[in-house]
């Protein structure tokens, strides 16, 4: 995520304090390059793994879960990490690299990064309560998470998102608007840490139980939750353990203002947070063998179709040729066939 500062000099972009530095600096300059071709890559491998991993959940019927629909939201904010942050990344870090600082270019990098970092954040939060809900309240989980409501959420997640970045656009100052953010992050971390601490107790006990032959039918489905709900935790985890440099770094920037030094800083924590919109789909398929299965038949399907594809391709490539040789051998024989037979006349007796 933008520190919403940049390179040159002191200006002004919209809501963003903009402090340029020239790429005279070889640290923060080779740093950047680094970065662009990182996000460049990288880029692409979360806009491919993510579009697999929501077509996989849409077109597999016994993945359409509420869990997997909080889900299905996380892999729509890492797709727009992938295809529309980081590119926005790469040009604007371009530019700044060659001294062609474009306004507009961070302006949108910084409300698309904010945007994406707020879904994410509350969709986790809600996909732990979740969770909570299916592991510790099972008779009444149908009642209170249904596939419309939970759509709803999503939608709120989106558009609650949408409204606080572009609020700035229209007046919302900056110490609001990080009071804000660090009041969801907080209640998102603080869900994270209390939902876990539960969901490791209720593990220990099941494996208390099974160690002592005393594991009884009427707990296996909250045992089965209580696994998927590891899965959950093995995501957040992973979440904001990228998310924490880029916190630190925020808050030093905060506390002893802007610099060469924070600003390389500032250009790593923010691509170790795309990163992890990379990483993601790996860790679905690694944690839930249901994804995993769906995922492979998926790709298996796919790279089938492709190489009957081409293989029809280079037959019907080799046809017309097959059918000039062949034609030619006939006019060949024909020819043939009436050289000898004017021979034959030539040479008969009269």
């Amino acid at each position: 995520m933008s520190n919403d500062t940049s390179s040159l000099g002191d200006e002004s972009c919209f809501f963003l304090e903009v402090v340029l530095f020239k790429a005279t600096d070889r640290a923060l300059f080779i740093t950047t390059i680094f970065a662009i071709v990182l996000n460049a890559i990288f880029s692409v491998v979360a806009v491919v793994g993510n579009s697999i991993i929501l077509l996989v959940i849409i077109r597999t019927r016994a993945l359409r879960t509420c869990s997997n629909f909080f889900l299905g939201n996380l892999v729509l904010s890492d797709l727009l990490v992938g295809a529309v942050v980081q590119l926005l990344f790469v040009i604007y870090k371009t530019g700044e690299a060659l001294e062609n600082y474009s306004c507009l270019v961070q302006a949108l990098y910084a409300t698309s990064a904010w945007l994406s970092a707020g879904v994410s954040f509350l969709t986790l939060t809600a996909l732990n309560c979740e969770r909570y809900i299916a592991i510790f309240a099972p008779l009444r989980y149908n009642i209170l998470v249904k596939p419309r409501r939970v759509f709803i959420v999503s939608v709120f997640m989106w558009l609650f998102s949408l409204l606080l970045v572009s609020s700035r656009f229209y007046g919302l100052i900056n110490i609001i608007f990080y009071v804000i953010c660090c009041i969801i992050i907080v209640m998102s971390l603080v869900t994270f840490l209390l939902i876990s601490i539960q969901i490791h107790r209720v593990v220990k006990r099941h494996r208390t139980q099974i160690a002592s032959m005393k594991f009884l039918p009427s707990v296996k489905k909250q045992a089965q939750e209580a696994s998927h709900a590891r899965n959950v935790t093995w995501v957040t985890f992973i979440f904001f353990m990228c998310y924490l440099p880029n916190l630190a770094v925020m808050i030093a920037y905060t506390m002893v203002g802007y610099s060469v030094t924070l600003k390389t800083f500032y250009v790593w924590s923010d691509t170790l947070v795309f990163l992890n919109s990379s990483i993601n789909p790996g860790v679905y398929c690694w944690r839930n063998k249901g994804l995993r299965k769906a995922v492979l038949k998926f790709v298996n399907v796919r790279l089938v179709v492709n190489s009957d594809w081409f293989a029809q391709k280079q037959a019907d490539r080799r046809t017309p040729r097959v059918a000039v040789i062949t034609d030619n051998m006939a006019l060949s024989s024909e020819h043939n066939l009436t050289s000898r037979s004017g021979e034959e006349i030539q040479s008969a007796p009269s």
